[in-house]
Protein backbone atom coordinates (compact mmCIF):
# COMPACT_ATOMS: atom_id res chain seq x y z
CA UNK A 1 0.00 0.00 0.00
CA UNK A 2 2.76 2.66 1.03
CA UNK A 3 4.42 2.15 -2.73
CA UNK A 4 0.63 2.54 -4.21
CA UNK A 5 0.74 5.73 -2.23
CA UNK A 6 4.13 7.04 -2.66
CA UNK A 7 3.40 6.91 -6.35
CA UNK A 8 0.27 8.27 -6.40
CA UNK A 9 1.96 11.35 -4.77
CA UNK A 10 4.31 11.47 -7.18
CA UNK A 11 1.84 11.25 -10.36
CA UNK A 12 -0.26 14.67 -8.01
CA UNK A 13 2.81 16.06 -8.35
CA UNK A 14 3.16 15.71 -11.77
CA UNK A 15 -0.45 16.84 -12.41
CA UNK A 16 0.42 20.50 -10.40
CA UNK A 17 3.37 20.87 -12.39
CA UNK A 18 2.63 20.03 -15.84
CA UNK A 19 1.31 22.25 -19.06
CA UNK A 20 -1.72 22.29 -20.45
CA UNK A 21 -0.64 20.36 -23.34
CA UNK A 22 0.57 17.51 -21.05
CA UNK A 23 -2.43 17.91 -18.75
CA UNK A 24 -4.72 14.78 -20.57
CA UNK A 25 -2.06 12.30 -19.99
CA UNK A 26 -1.14 13.20 -16.01
CA UNK A 27 -4.90 13.11 -14.99
CA UNK A 28 -4.87 10.01 -16.78
CA UNK A 29 -2.45 8.57 -15.08
CA UNK A 30 -3.67 10.01 -11.69
CA UNK A 31 -7.43 8.45 -12.14
CA UNK A 32 -5.42 4.87 -13.08
CA UNK A 33 -2.95 5.30 -9.60
CA UNK A 34 -6.45 6.58 -7.87
CA UNK A 35 -8.42 3.54 -8.63
CA UNK A 36 -5.66 0.85 -8.21
CA UNK A 37 -4.86 2.52 -4.38
CA UNK A 38 -8.95 2.60 -4.03
CA UNK A 39 -9.14 -1.20 -4.90
CA UNK A 40 -6.15 -2.30 -2.41
CA UNK A 41 -7.31 -3.35 0.68
CA UNK A 42 -6.48 -1.23 3.31
CA UNK A 43 -4.21 -2.73 5.88
CA UNK A 44 -4.82 -0.27 9.23
CA UNK A 45 -6.37 2.77 10.05
CA UNK A 46 -3.46 4.86 8.61
CA UNK A 47 -4.14 3.18 4.85
CA UNK A 48 -8.25 4.29 5.83
CA UNK A 49 -6.88 7.46 6.01
CA UNK A 50 -4.96 8.02 3.32
CA UNK A 51 -7.98 7.15 0.83
CA UNK A 52 -9.57 10.01 2.63
CA UNK A 53 -6.94 12.27 2.32
CA UNK A 54 -6.56 11.11 -1.16
CA UNK A 55 -10.28 11.51 -1.97
CA UNK A 56 -10.44 15.09 -0.37
CA UNK A 57 -7.71 16.00 -2.67
CA UNK A 58 -9.17 14.96 -5.59
CA UNK A 59 -12.48 17.15 -4.74
CA UNK A 60 -10.46 20.22 -4.39
CA UNK A 61 -8.97 19.92 -8.25
CA UNK A 62 -12.42 18.49 -9.34
CA UNK A 63 -15.06 20.83 -7.58
CA UNK A 64 -12.43 24.03 -6.43
CA UNK A 65 -13.07 24.98 -3.08
CA UNK A 66 -14.34 21.60 -1.28
CA UNK A 67 -15.35 23.51 1.84
CA UNK A 68 -19.31 22.37 1.63
CA UNK A 69 -21.08 19.16 2.63
CA UNK A 70 -19.41 16.69 2.80
CA UNK A 71 -16.06 17.87 2.95
CA UNK A 72 -15.40 19.34 6.38
CA UNK A 73 -17.45 16.56 7.79
CA UNK A 74 -14.90 14.15 5.66
CA UNK A 75 -12.17 16.00 6.99
CA UNK A 76 -12.98 15.83 10.54
CA UNK A 77 -13.15 11.68 9.77
CA UNK A 78 -9.81 11.87 8.66
CA UNK A 79 -8.47 13.54 11.67
CA UNK A 80 -10.51 11.40 13.89
CA UNK A 81 -8.82 8.38 11.90
CA UNK A 82 -5.34 10.00 11.92
CA UNK A 83 -5.23 10.84 15.81
CA UNK A 84 -6.73 7.02 16.67
CA UNK A 85 -4.05 6.03 15.00
CA UNK A 86 -1.14 8.36 16.47
CA UNK A 87 -0.11 8.73 12.57
CA UNK A 88 1.50 12.17 11.39
CA UNK A 89 -0.54 14.34 8.88
CA UNK A 90 0.26 12.64 5.65
CA UNK A 91 -2.76 14.59 4.06
CA UNK A 92 -2.16 15.80 0.29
Amino acid sequence: FETLWRQWRALREVLDACSDDQLEAAEERLAIATDTLMRVPANGIDAVATKLSVLLDLAAIEVGDAGGFPWPQIRIVLADLRRLAGSADQSP
